[in-house]
């Protein structure tokens, strides 16, 4: 048994933890030991990892103090993992150098986003120092790889292109009857398009461009509606914001069942000033819904603009608006690219290979160092 300990920032929503979920959810259990520990807090997502019969550990109530510091090297002591993967920044910069200082070998870096933030020369720094310790370094964008390759000058041999997959045959396009029943679930309306957009409410995610360019649709289209899926720093910002611009926007928060959600949607509607492979754009196109969204690093990677989905610029709400409205006004183009996108993602985008893949990593790497680092 290979026994692996993920360390991710926290079990909150958001794409990270989503991308774990699917991995873990087809994972090889007769083979592999799967523990997640969050560095801080507990997160809406716990339940979905306990119900997968994986055991899931906070290392620290909260952010500060800094309770993680102790309770880490307790766990690397009683675990004896064999490989440790690490997700998101703060595991990556902080958990993985104390984990290699430990006696750790086998450090997995998964590297979701090309961030903008990195290009601040001290968190670009902090990055490429601890990706030093990495043993294999996972980027789920091949712009992501340009990147680690180009600023950090990580060797070729070290990166993997790993995009994020999803289960597709869990996903299909709605019935009449569940379209209906996904709507009143969330008190949506009945009847016309639905354009929703999902994500962690945040400035990367841009909702507050997605809510501009609604106002601006509803003046030609005002019987389209709008729907924002998550939660956030930003969720009264926007609140405020969509009150502001006259919008009818329904928040319903964070929801887990993903399933329902395209159910509900006539159109994703993605409005981020960058990402890495989004799953929600993975998802949409899995459950053939019709998708519109900034032709940012991984979305313009996966998705040709006019053939598998609508793209426009990032942070241009005249231009985003535009692209919106010629997708809502053409019925026969949104069936067109929703079963394109059906078909890419299931070629290159199944969850199923990619955990084989990871699985293969994982040995090949205890193969070179030991076990139990």
């Amino acid at each position: 048994m290979i026994r692996v300990l993920h360390i991710i920032d926290h079990l909150g929503p958001g794409g990270a933890q989503t991308a774990l979920l699917n991995l873990l959810k087809r994972r090889d259990a007769a083979r592999f030991e799967c523990t997640v520990a969050a560095m801080h807090g507990q997160g809406a997502t716990v339940p979905e990892f306990k119900a997968l019969g994986v055991r899931v550990i906070s290392l620290s109530p909260r952010k500060m103090p800094p309770f993680f510091l102790l309770t880490l090297p307790k766990l690397l002591k009683s675990g004896q993992f064999d490989v440790i993967h690490f997700h998101l920044f703060g595991a990556n910069w902080i958990a993985k150098p104390l984990c290699w200082l430990l006696g750790a070998r086998v450090l997995f870096n998964h590297d979701q986003c090309n961030d903008a933030m990195r290009e601040r020369w001290r968190y670009l720094f902090a990055d490429w120092v601890t990706n030093l310790l990495s043993t294999k370094i996972l980027a789920v964008s091949r712009s992501t790889v340009d990147f680690l390759q180009k600023r950090e000058k990580i060797a070729p041999a070290k990166l993997e292109y790993f995009p994020n997959g999803v289960d597709v045959q869990a996903f299909h396009p709605a019935t009449a009857d569940q379209r209906l029943a996904a709507r009143q679930r969330w008190n949506l309306p009945a009847d016309g398009l639905l354009v929703g957009g999902v994500g962690r409410l945040a400035p990367q995610k841009d909702f507050a461009t997605f809510l501009v360019a609604a106002a601006r649709l509803r003046t030609k289209m005002p019987d389209v509606h709008f729907v924002i899926f998550g939660e956030g720093p930003e969720d009264e910002a926007l609140a405020k914001q969509a009150e502001r611009l006259g919008v009818p926007v329904s928040f319903p928060g964070y929801a887990s069942d993903r399933h329902a959600i395209y159910h509900a949607l006539d159109v994703l509607f993605l409005t981020s000033k960058y990402e890495g492979t989004p799953l929600v754009v993975l998802e949409a196109m899995a459950a053939q819904v019709p998708i519109c969204a900034s032709a940012v690093d991984g979305v313009a990677e996966v998705l040709a603009s006019g053939e598998s989905a609508n793209l426009f610029p990032p942070r241009n709400p005249e231009a985003v608006s535009e692209a919106l409205g010629d997708l809502l006004g053409d019925p026969e183009k949104r069936i067109r690219q929703a079963g394109a996108a059906r078909q890419q993602v299931e070629r290159y985008f199944d969850v199923v290979e990619q955990m084989r893949r990871l699985e293969a990593f994982y040995e090949a790497e205890i193969a070179l160092r030991g076990r139990n680092q």
